[in-house]
């Protein structure tokens, strides 16, 4: 069983990996060369004991009788990425002279089980006012990301 856990695992990992690395990169044909490396990882991940020479009939066998324990990995999926997306947003604001924002992100999950920002929003204290303009170009620079930065209230 510990076979099963570690492979079901494997793929976990490489498809947040993947989400991460394809949330962060560039547009263009760049991000399509990402896309590629990040499939062909996923898939090795997939096809791990059939390549590694796995005795499969053992796998499977394992698996007849057990009951699958319930979890929301996609929840903690969306929770990885807005972590990450929240370190990066924070690293370019920092950059740019705001050290101190609320930044709240919105993922939604499609019916294919694909992740995407929905929406961010940045507030920061009225001290950092003059910097909004360059950090809005930073994030957008960076991350693509269209956003604009609020005052706090």
């Amino acid at each position: 069983m510990s076979e099963i856990r570690q492979w079901a695992f494997g793929i976990t990992a490489a498809a947040l990996l993947g989400a991460v690395i394809l949330a962060l990169a560039p547009s263009g044909s760049t991000k399509k060369l990402v896309q590629t490396a990040v499939s062909l990882v996923l898939m090795c991940a997939i096809l791990r004991p059939f390549i590694s020479g796995a005795k499969l009939s053992e796998l499977f066998e394992q698996i007849k009788g057990v009951e699958v324990e319930e979890y929301d990995s996609s929840e903690r999926a969306e929770n990885y990425l807005e972590a990450q997306l929240k370190e990066k947003i924070n690293e370019i604001l920092e950059k740019s002279g705001i050290y101190s924002a609320e930044i709240s992100i919105s993922i939604i999950i499609d019916s294919e089980n694909e992740m995407k920002v929905d929406y961010i929003t940045i507030c920061a204290e009225q001290t950092y006012i003059n910097y909004f303009t360059n950090a809005e170009e930073a994030l957008k620079d960076e991350l693509g990301i269209d956003v604009e930065i609020e005052v706090i209230q």
